[in-house]
């Protein structure tokens, strides 16, 4: 059986830019080539300016310390992506929200046939409780 095509709709995906003064930058050098590589990550000493600890935000996380959220690889949703940009611009990154062009799932003919007799079924039954 050939293989065909079911466009799902799109998915979602934010680029986030942190403040720079949230990273900081290290040195390393590499032992066989004594070449130094310098690196940047988050500074977890980092704290938004007036961003202070709630009681909330202790009991959740036990700790008083900042820390960014988490980035998943994709949203589902373009509102809970636009939530979570949300939540990156309160403490000072810019985000830009993307969305990826049309994704086509791959399914065998017997699975979009089989896809197919469902959705009948389901308008027939729908018919018949008229």
């Amino acid at each position: 059986m050939k293989n065909l095509y079911y466009n799902r709709g799109t998915i979602f995906r934010l680029e986030v830019t942190y403040p720079a003064a949230s990273l900081r930058e290290y040195e390393e050098r590499d032992a066989e080539t004594e070449s130094i590589e310098t690196f940047t990550e988050l500074d977890p000493n980092w704290k938004p300016e007036g961003w202070e600890a709630s009681a909330d935000w202790v009991e959740r996380f036990h700790t008083d310390r900042f820390f960014w959220p988490a980035v998943k690889p994709f949203y589902n949703t373009r509102s809970t992506a636009n939530e979570r940009a949300r939540l990156f611009r309160k403490y000072g990154a810019t985000v830009v929200v993307r969305q990826s062009r049309p994704i086509e799932w791959e399914y065998t003919e017997a699975e979009v046939l089989a896809r197919r007799v469902r959705e009948l079924e389901d308008q027939l039954a729908t018919a018949l409780l008229r």
